[in-house]
């Protein structure tokens, strides 16, 4: 897919090594071994997107696809009508907490209906570090990235701020952007 934009204009892109569901099998079936994915991220201006979009549509490797764009210029020029017009369908919900809390998150995102998420690692930053000479230990973090509709976002941040006591300093931060466009492709076998 990279190489695909790449061709198509697109001048960089970063991808993320993740574990999540895409798949509606996972949820009838109550699979709860989460498959490893690969999360794209591209800059693209508004035609580069249209272009990517049609391009994952056209694909005839439609595994596992779930393309969606946030309009992080329209946000950084801080337009809050970006957010109200009917362009916004879904929101990406980003939660960051403590590693081996994530699936807490996903278990309170499942019980409301989501059904689109990853998971990513990273390290911790902003809390206090623990020194053991000469290393310095960080915690470690799962990104849990859930992809909800405009109606249900609300209660989803509501929901696993609850269930995984998001107020207190600490624990995790939770926030949302809205989503322009979502392109979902699974195979048969996960229909």
């Amino acid at each position: 897919m990279l190489h695909k934009a790449h061709l198509m204009g697109a001048t960089g892109g970063t991808i993320f090594l993740a574990e999540g569901s895409l798949s509606p099998r996972f949820f009838r079936h109550r699979q709860r071994k989460l498959k490893q994915l690969e999360l794209l991220m591209i800059n693209a201006d508004d035609k580069l997107n249209g272009l990517l979009h049609t391009m994952i549509k056209s694909s005839t490797n439609k595994e596992q696809i779930v393309a969606f764009s946030i309009p992080f210029k329209e946000l950084s020029q801080f337009d809050s009508s970006i957010i109200e017009t009917d362009k916004i369908t879904n929101h990406c919900i980003i939660t960051i907490v403590d590693k081996g809390k994530g699936e807490k998150c996903i278990e309170a995102a499942i019980s409301l209906g989501a059904r689109d998420f990853l998971v990513t690692h990273g390290r911790g930053a902003g809390v206090p570090v623990d020194f053991y000479f000469p290393l310095a230990i960080e915690p470690e973090k799962e990104v849990v990235i859930i992809l909800g509709s405009k109606e249900k976002t609300p209660l989803l941040i509501s929901k696993i701020t609850e269930e995984l006591v998001l107020e207190k300093v600490g624990n995790g931060i939770i926030f949302s952007l809205p989503v322009y466009e979502r392109t979902n492709f699974t195979t048969k076998e996960n229909r």
